[in-house]
């Protein structure tokens, strides 16, 4: 009797090991997957955008945001490829809503918010974008002259004159050989 006892409890112990082994091997094996396919469409959506093929890009971000995976990446994302399509003011509310959603700020979702929003006619929020994008410490050279030059444009189809001259004289102080600015400068010097 004390026989059946030892081997009942050790084919019941046999038993739980068992399946605390097979439950460890579906636990890592679920793992596995989820590495995967973790974050795959936004992947995949970084990927056609490397490739400039926005439409596919755009797609694949939106089901990373409905799969409620990096939402705030995706949505940058996503406005960089509607910006690079022309589609203004969907990249603007899609950039915008990265930066609610989370996504760090940084200079060039700054200054593409700023460009779409110039597209659109809202030169003040074009300005207020511009100003932040200036803030940002991570702007490589070529994207701050970039966003200076936009800050003229702004202010001056927004008829802020003075601010346009001022910022346009600064500009011209800063690169000396921008021909286009050189005609702003004049154009501005005359109001």
């Amino acid at each position: 009797m004390a026989k059946r006892r030892r081997r009942k409890k050790r084919d019941t112990t046999g038993i739980i090991l068992k399946l605390i082994i097979v439950l460890l091997i579906l636990a890592i094996a679920g793992l596995l997957v989820w590495v995967v396919f973790h974050d795959r469409d936004l992947r995949s959506g970084v990927s056609a955008l490397k490739r400039q093929k926005y439409e596919e890009a755009i797609t694949c971000f939106d089901a990373s945001i409905e799969s409620g995976e990096n939402v705030a990446e995706s949505y940058r994302g996503k406005g960089i490829a509607l910006f690079e399509l022309g589609k203004y003011k969907e990249a603007s509310e899609a950039l915008i809503k990265s930066v609610d959603k989370g996504a760090a700020p940084n200079a060039q979702t700054s200054n593409m918010i700023a460009q779409s929003l110039i597209e659109q006619g809202d030169y003040a929020g074009s300005i207020e974008w511009l100003k932040d994008g200036l803030s940002h410490d991570d702007a490589s050279s070529k994207l701050t002259r970039q966003m200076r030059y936009h800050l003229v444009v702004a202010y001056e189809k927004g008829a802020q004159w003075d601010l346009a001259l001022e910022n346009a004289q600064s500009y011209m102080a800063d690169y000396p050989d921008d021909q286009d600015m050189k005609r702003e400068l004049k154009f501005l010097e005359t109001r």
